[in-house]
């Protein structure tokens, strides 16, 4: 692991202002009577330059914890300075597992949802000993409904850069969320929101359904998430799920390096994701990296000045980071983590085998029906020439360069073959697999054969019938 003096080569560095927003107006606190008073000032005028009006929040947050830690504190904190509501549920209960987390939440929505908390708003499910708040609840419904989330009933859910904790799960995952061109493609169920209808049906779901197998206490909740999603896409149903690949609300800092400058201008001090350039709202410093980050985060935003914590007297409380929050991390910090960038490189290997075993099950299959295609069609004029049954034992694997030429010989192939063929019962087959298994065209052909040969085309093209036969859409909604 290379870290050297607290800081990793690759994270990013931040020039601060002498003196944040808040730090003014605690020099003026502070010149008007005894410091008690001068907190208590302190906190009511943040609290007005923030809230601008004193109507009940549009956002309720619901935290799952059976103990406070420093970080719930400072995240409870910076809900109530942005507008936020916030709760803890399940203080004082005994730790059963990690999957105790979705029946804290399927307990307290049943509770509170048509009671305290209307069907229809804005409801938020955080972390409580990793996230912290940056932004208002008024930005946070704006996005919402940019997004369409709260108007067609969606559940949102932060994004992760790797898709944990089954590694091997990733193709299945971005096979569910083809059109992510970002980093961020695999769900983190450490941040999930939208109304507070949808948000009960899928937090029931979870716990109670069937639909990826049973759920205990015990458990992973966030794979049992991503099961949940993959089983309703088996059923020919695609649930109301969203990710947040682009960072608009969610910052998930399990990153191998910093990705986000640190903007203290302006009424707030925020992140600005680099790559999205968005200002997300929630920063969440999940796993060992994240950890690091959001010491980052509390330390150069100067988050605990901001929201007039004073570090001394958190200190009266455990904390679950790397450091206190407001301390700086260094190297001897990283105890009982795994060398930096060993996760990253371990997912990418997995995920790589986890491909080939697809690209393999889809060739298999691609010969079944290659062979039955070559048995009623024999000379395919498009392609140009006569082969038998068995052609493709001796095709290697095709690299990326190929992928255009494999496309454009299979489009021409294809209206003929069907012409010819129609569907077949190899082919029928074939049409299962990479119903369930296919990415995209280009993802598939690359892994199908080499280009040198006459007969890749008729491999793609049965790829390509495949992909556009018609299918019974799925319902738009499950409510």
């Amino acid at each position: 692991m290379a870290l050297a003096c607290g800081y990793h080569p690759l994270r990013c560095t931040v020039a601060l202002p002498q003196r944040s927003a808040t730090s003014r107006w605690r020099r003026a606190a502070l010149g008007t009577g005894t410091a008690a008073a001068a907190v208590a000032r302190l906190s009511a005028t943040v609290r007005r330059c923030l809230r601008t009006s004193p109507r009940r929040s549009p956002v309720h947050i619901l935290s799952a914890c059976n103990e406070y830690r420093q970080e719930t504190l400072i995240l409870e904190r910076s809900a109530e300075v942005h507008g936020y509501s916030f709760q803890a549920v399940g203080l004082g209960q005994p730790f059963t597992g990690v999957g105790m987390k979705l029946f804290l939440y399927d307990t307290a929505l049943k509770e509170l949802v048509g009671r305290q908390i209307p069907p229809n708003e804005a409801v938020l499910l955080l972390d409580a000993w990793d996230t912290i708040l940056l932004g208002p609840a008024e930005e946070f419904v704006e996005k919402l409904h940019s997004m369409k989330i709260l108007s067609e009933g969606a559940i949102l859910c932060g994004a992760d850069r790797i898709c944990a904790p089954e590694y091997k799960m990733a193709p299945k995952m971005e096979r569910y969320f083809p059109e992510i061109s970002t980093p961020w493609r695999y769900p983190n169920s450490g941040c999930i929101t939208g109304t507070a209808a949808a948000v009960t049906a899928f937090i029931h779901g979870l716990v109670h359904g069937t639909e990826g197998g049973s759920y205990g206490q015990q458990d992973d909740d966030q794979l049992r998430l991503q099961e949940f999603l993959l089983n309703w896409q088996e059923r020919g149903v695609r649930y109301p799920f969203q990710l947040d690949h682009e960072c608009c609300l969610f910052q998930n800092m399990g990153e191998p390096e910093c990705g986000w400058d640190f903007e203290l201008e302006g009424p707030t001090p925020r992140l600005r994701n680099r790559f999205t350039q968005h200002q997300p709202l929630v920063a969440h410093g999940c796993g060992g990296h994240g950890r690091w980050f959001l010491s980052d985060v509390y330390r150069e935003l100067r988050l605990l000045e901001f929201l007039d914590l004073d570090p001394d007297s958190l200190s009266t409380v455990q904390y679950a980071g790397l450091v206190p929050p407001g301390a700086q991390v260094t190297e001897e910090h990283w105890v009982n983590q795994p060398p930096w960038d060993f996760p990253f490189q371990a997912f990418e290997v997995i995920r790589a085998n986890a491909l080939r075993e697809v690209y393999f099950a889809i060739i298999r299959a691609a010969k079944a029906a290659a062979d039955d295609i070559m048995e009623k069609c024999g000379h395919i004029t498009s392609i140009g020439v006569t082969q038998q049954p068995g052609w493709y034992d001796s095709l290697p694997l095709a690299g990326e360069d190929g992928e255009v030429a494999i496309v454009r010989a299979a489009k021409s192939a294809a209206d003929e073959i069907v012409e010819k063929c129609g569907p077949t019962t190899s082919a029928d087959g074939l049409g299962g697999l990479i119903s369930r298994m296919s990415k995209d065209l280009l993802c598939l052909c690359s892994a199908l054969a080499d280009t040198a040969s006459d007969w890749v085309p008729i491999v793609a093209a049965i790829v390509v019938i495949i992909q556009h036969w018609p299918r019974t859409p799925p319902p738009r909604g499950l409510m």
